[in-house]
């Protein structure tokens, strides 16, 4: 099994992870509640990485993409030196998901500065709501925008938005960029014999 060996990333993310998917899953939305498609974003987690719940993506099914929250680039040749962790840490991140009791479909990337894993169900029935009540834009008779997500004359996001839960994310302590957390970070995905 691949896995991170720095305790700080394996706690915050497993509890990040575990809120992201119950608001994916378990959170009931009130009625008129609406959200754009790109969902919601987490804290920093360890001072390295930013995780993004998607409520409906590949295949209208949910993703959660995973960034390197401060890219690090080398002066010298413009390399990244804090890349995410590839197949170690998509198969790590996959482990999670599948112990915290969701299933997995897909997953992408995750050699460079993002990655994504696809779930495999749908989001909560109120979420996709949402979600679609968002994508059919303004409802505002008369608008040149009518039906478009891209006016913003009228008022119709606002309301709707305000009706939204999101999560309540952790509180996580974020160190900020230090040189230090980024090697200990990257050094600390290993694969266990």
């Amino acid at each position: 099994m691949n896995f991170p060996t720095n305790p700080v990333a394996i706690g915050d993310t497993r509890e990040v992870l575990d809120v992201g998917l119950r608001w994916l899953y378990e959170t009931e939305q009130r009625p008129g509640a609406m959200d754009h498609h790109h969902g919601t974003r987490s804290p920093v987690v360890a001072g390295m990485r930013i995780f993004t719940f998607t409520p409906v993506g590949y295949a209208g099914l949910p993703v959660i993409v995973y960034d390197v929250a401060r890219p690090v680039f080398d002066d010298s040749n413009g390399m990244l030196i804090n890349p995410l962790g590839g197949h170690d840490e998509r198969v790590w991140l996959i482990s999670v998901i599948n112990d915290l009791g969701r299933k997995t479909a897909i997953s992408w990337n995750g050699d460079g500065i993002t990655g994504s894993i696809g779930l495999g169900e749908p989001a909560h029935p109120t979420l996709r709501a949402a979600i679609s009540l968002y994508a059919q834009g303004c409802p505002t008779r008369k608008c040149p925008m009518r039906r478009s997500t891209l006016c913003s004359k009228h008022q119709w996001f606002t309301p709707g938005n305000a009706q939204m839960r999101y999560p309540k994310w952790p509180d996580l302590l974020d160190p900020g960029p230090r040189p230090e957390l980024v090697d200990a970070y990257v050094a600390g995905w290993k694969v266990a014999g």
